[in-house]
C-alpha cells in the first residue's frame, strides 16, 4: 500500500473549509510545517537501543543500593538458617553448630554431649556446656571454651582458658568418673557431683613434653569463673612429681596473672601445682567416699615409663572448697595391695588406671 506525500483535491478542499485557506503548496509539510519539523526532531533525537554490547548508565543511589539489598538478603538467609528467627533452635543443634567456630586444623568435643541436661539444671556450674577446642593438629596448645544458655534459650561464650606463654603444648582432657552403677545419671566426664547439689567441672591440662597433668577444679557462681588447682602430694612420688608446673592462662583479664612481684596467682588467669602421669576423680558411691586416683611412674622415663602405681585419696571439702585428703589404702582380703599398671600406654593411661580401680572399689579404707 501506497500513501501519497502531498493533498489530493477533495482534501485541498476540506483543508480550506476548515482552516479558512489554502495552503502553500499540496505537501503535508507545506501545510504543517512546524508539527512536521518537530516530529522529525523528536523522532532524531530520541535514544536508540544499544547495539555494541556497552552497559547501560545506572545512577548511583541505585549502585549502592541493590548490593545492599542483596547482601542483607544473603545474611538475613545465613543468619535464619543457623539461628532460627523468633525461636531457638534445639540445644543438639547449638551444640553442633560451634564446629562453625573453630579453624580447620582444630576439633571440637562438648560435654555434656549434645548439651544434654544443661536446660534442666538449676545449679550454675551444672548449667554450663563444656567445649574443648584441640589444637593438636595446628601444633598449639587446647582452649576450653564454656558455654550457658540464656533468657532468650539460645547458647552464649561465657569464659574460655587458653593456655599462653609457654615453651611446650598443652591438651585439656576432663576427668571425671561415672560409678559403674550409675552411669547413666552422669552429665560426662566434665561435670561431677561430690557432695549435695554442689557441681564441679574437674580436668587436667597435660605438657606433651613431660606427659605430666595437672589437675584443675573450675566452677560458676556470683563472681563469675573460678579456677584452682588440685593439690597433689610432694612426699613418695618420683623426683619430677615433687615439682611445681605453672599454667599461664588467657581468661579474661591476662595482665591480673601476676602480682607485682612475678609470682603466680591462683584463680587470676594463672595455675600452678605438682602433676601426675594421669588423674581422675570418682565421685562417691555405696560403701565408698569421693576419691582422687592417681598414676605415678615406677622405672622408665616420663615419656615411656616400665610401669605406673596407681594411688587412692580422699576427697575431703574445706570451707565449701574441693581439695586432696587423706591418702587410702585398697585392701585385698584384708591386706593393704599396690594397684600397679605394667607397660602403661601413655594415651590410654587414665582408662587403665580407673579400669585398675573399679573392680576393687569397695574395698578402701581411708
Amino acid at each position: 500500500m501506497f500513501v501519497s506525500g502531498e493533498f489530493s483535491d477533495a482534501e485541498l478542499a476540506d483543508y480550506e473549509r476548515r482552516h479558512g485557506r489554502r495552503p502553500e503548496g499540496r505537501g503535508v509539510a507545506a501545510a504543517f510545517p512546524q508539527n512536521w519539523r518537530a516530529g522529525w526532531l523528536r523522532c532524531s533525537t530520541a535514544p536508540s537501543p544499544s547495539t555494541d554490547g556497552r552497559r547501560l548508565r545506572v545512577d548511583a543511589p541505585t549502585a549502592v543500593l541493590v548490593p545492599l539489598f542483596l547482601i542483607l538478603a544473603v545474611a538475613l538467609v545465613a543468619v535464619g538458617g543457623k539461628y532460627g528467627w523468633t525461636v531457638a533452635p534445639p540445644i543438639e543443634e547449638q551444640v553442633r553448630v560451634l564446629a562453625d567456630d573453630i579453624r580447620p586444623c582444630q576439633r571440637v568435643q562438648a560435654y555434656p554431649k549434645a548439651g544434654a541436661g544443661i536446660e534442666k539444671a538449676t545449679e550454675p556450674t551444672a548449667q554450663v556446656l563444656v567445649a574443648i577446642v584441640s589444637g593438636a593438629d595446628c601444633l598449639e596448645s587446647d582452649e576450653v571454651r564454656f558455654y550457658r544458655r540464656g533468657s532468650d534459650d539460645r547458647l552464649s561464650r561465657i569464659g574460655s582458658l587458653l593456655p599462653t606463654g609457654g615453651a611446650s603444648r598443652l591438651s585439656f582432657a576432663c576427668i571425671g568418673v561415672a560409678p559403674a552403677a550409675d552411669e547413666g545419671a552422669h552429665a560426662g566426664p566434665c561435670h561431677v557431683t561430690l557432695r549435695g547439689r554442689s557441681t564441679s567441672i574437674v580436668g587436667a591440662f597435660r605438657d606433651a613434653d613431660s606427659q605430666q597433668e595437672l589437675p584443675v577444679v573450675i566452677s560458676f557462681g556470683p563472681s563469675g569463673l573460678r579456677l584452682r588447682t588440685l593439690s597433689l602430694p610432694a612426699r613418695n612420688v618420683p623426683p619430677f612429681n615433687r615439682e611445681q608446673m605453672t599454667v599461664r592462662l588467657r581468661s579474661g583479664s591476662a595482665s591480673s596473672a601476676t602480682d607485682a612481684g612475678g609470682q603466680c596467682r591462683e584463680n587470676r588467669g594463672c595455675l600452678t601445682g605438682r602433676t601426675a602421669a594421669a588423674v581422675a576423680v570418682v565421685p562417691h558411691s555405696e560403701g565408698t567416699p569421693n576419691v582422687l586416683l592417681t598414676a605415678y611412674n615406677v622405672g622408665g622415663v616420663p615419656q615411656a615409663p616400665e610401669a605406673v602405681r596407681v594411688r587412692v585419696w580422699k576427697i575431703e571439702f574445706a570451707d565449701d572448697e574441693l581439695e586432696r585428703g587423706r591418702d587410702c589404702l585398697v585392701l585385698v582380703q584384708g591386706q593393704p595391695r599396690r594397684l600397679l599398671i605394667p607397660n602403661p600406654s601413655i594415651s590410654d593411661m587414665r582408662d587403665a588406671m580407673i579400669g585398675r580401680w573399679r573392680p576393687r572399689r569397695s574395698d578402701v579404707m581411708c
